[in-house]
């Protein structure tokens, strides 16, 4: 049998291995390295994926209304997962098609072990990157960059991205 599990409003479930047939419903906060099933991820919830930074793994997710990813980035040249950046590995796909003013918290990180906020290792402002903060296997449904917010400055829990852009955005 498959189980359920939910996330209440202002609690955190930081799953360390998580319970992978389990679908989730989150109102809450999902941290941690966890793997899960088919997971919902309501309006006011917080993803924090990993642990500074790590990889959170879920079945098929939809994310509807509002609500706060909080992304850390420690090495900008690092791999996704553990030691570089987080992300959110899906398997299935990711339906934004109701997410609506979701915010991607950024959070640089000068080390890990304890976290330091800071400035995260390797960056270059006179170069261009690309990391994947979702990853899926099946896609993502109703993307639409109106529906989110990018914060360079600390919001929900994160602490801001510290590093200098030059002239770079």
């Amino acid at each position: 049998a498959t189980s359920n599990i939910s996330v209440a409003s202002g609690a955190t479930l930081t799953g360390n291995g998580g319970a992978s047939g389990a679908s989730l419903t989150v109102n809450g906060t999902l941290a941690g390295n966890g793997t899960y099933g088919t997971t919902l991820i309501n309006s006011g919830s917080t993803l924090a994926p990993g642990n500074s930074p790590g990889q959170l793994n879920l079945g098929t997710t939809t994310i509807s209304g509002t609500g706060n990813y909080n992304w850390q980035i420690y090495d900008a040249t690092g791999p996704a997962g553990v030691g570089g950046y987080d992300t959110v590995s899906i398997t299935g796909e990711l339906d934004v098609a109701n997410a609506a003013n979701y915010n991607i918290n950024l959070w640089s990180l000068s080390s890990i072990g304890p976290d330091a906020n800071g400035n995260a290792i390797h960056f270059n402002p006179s170069l261009a990157y690309s990391w994947k903060l979702w990853q899926t296997t099946s896609g993502v449904l109703g993307f639409n960059t109106a529906n989110f917010n990018i914060n360079v400055t600390p919001h929900d829990l994160a602490q801001g991205f510290t590093n200098s852009l030059a002239s770079g955005s």
